[in-house]
């Protein structure tokens, strides 16, 4: 499974200080879940920071990048505008997900676009 890492910032670090939590764990994590392999192919920055020193690719530059799932992870994520964003860039909104979701026992990305579109 190819996936890219979509890191969706509300503050201008990718620590938490509160926490000493990079954003990019819960997006690991989740990806420890599935069966299967994984494949990160990019990192995407909802808001591109030099300061956070990630190897990224443009968001609009994924339409160009085959990929399976579009890991969205970050503090308190609202979904609904990233996908807005998603199918204005021409890309595939049932492809995006949240690392919270991910960790769901019997999570499969099959069944979770299923339940979108019930």
């Amino acid at each position: 499974m190819n996936v890219v890492i979509w890191v969706q910032y509300d503050t201008v670090a990718t620590q938490d200080r509160a926490k000493g939590q990079s954003l990019l764990k819960p997006a690991f994590a989740a990806l420890d879940k599935p069966k299967g392999s994984v494949n990160i192919v990019g990192i995407v920055e909802s808001v591109p920071m030099p300061i956070n020193q990630l190897n990224t690719i443009d968001k609009r530059e994924l339409v160009n990048i085959p990929h399976d799932m579009v890991l969205v992870t970050g503090h308190d994520v609202d979904l609904a505008p990233i996908l807005a964003e998603a199918q204005s860039l021409g890309l595939d909104a049932d492809k995006f997900v949240l690392d919270r979701t991910v960790l769901i026992p019997g999570f499969t990305l099959d069944k979770y676009k299923a339940l979108r579109h019930s």
